[in-house]
Order: C-alpha cells, then structure tokens, then sequence
C-alpha cells in the first residue's frame, strides 16, 4: 500500500519539525536541519479540507493543554478532535495548519509546535512529500 509522507520546514527558522522524546514525552519540534526518520508524518486523510499525522512511534500529533499553552506532541494512539488540523494553502507547497482550538500551529519559544491566534511566518511551513 503506498503511504504518504510529508516533512516540515518551518519557514522563519529553516528548520525541520520532528518529534522529540526527552524521556517523559513526545514533543513536537521545529529543530532539525535535515529530514530523519522523526520528521516524517504519514498523512491520514479526514476529509477535504483535514488531516491527521501520525508520527514515526505510530502516536498521533495531538493538540495538549499545559499550563503554559496548547502544545503539540505524538502521544494520543487514536485519533481525537485534538489530532486534526485543518490545512490552508498558502502558495505552493506552503501550508498553515489550524488546531481544533482554531489556532494555528507554530514554532514557538524553544522551537517548540504550539498553537497561536497570531498569524505570522512561523506558522507557514514548506511541505516536503515522502512517498513509500
């Protein structure tokens, strides 16, 4: 079965998203240079305008509240409202992806994704596509 993959650079910083585990959690980052294996999301198609991504520990990126803000991490095994985001095309090959909590998703503080109302580059991320 061909599978599709994408990887994510977030614009401002140049920097690919990945998943990163720091021994509690599997956070969501914009920190690498290059493609790896954490940086590659299978694409689950909802409907036409959502999508869910399932990351390489097979968890799904999902929107989590902290005390601090909504973060996104590879934590939820099924797909919950927090686990789709609604894509909007930028240009080509350039996307901003909306949360459930109808913010978009950034490259915050410490590089890490989290949601914001604030509409700005950091939000923009170039699309690479993987398919195997």
């Amino acid at each position: 079965m061909l599978e599709v993959r994408i990887a994510l650079l977030v614009k401002n910083t140049q920097k690919y998203v990945s998943r990163i585990y720091d021994g509690s959690t599997n956070y969501i980052k914009g920190v690498k240079d290059s493609i790896d294996s954490p940086s590659r999301f299978l694409i689950i198609p909802l409907n036409d305008t959502q999508i869910a991504l399932q990351a390489d520990n097979s968890n799904y990126l999902s929107r989590i509240q902290h005390s601090d803000g909504s973060y996104i991490e590879a934590e939820k095994s099924t797909i919950y409202d927090q686990s789709k985001f609604t894509v909007y095309y930028e240009a080509e090959n350039l996307i901003t992806l909306k949360a459930d909590n109808n913010e978009y998703l950034h490259s915050g503080d410490g590089a890490f994704i989290k949601t914001t109302s604030d509409l700005n580059d950091s939000c923009r991320f170039y699309i690479n596509t993987i398919i195997s």
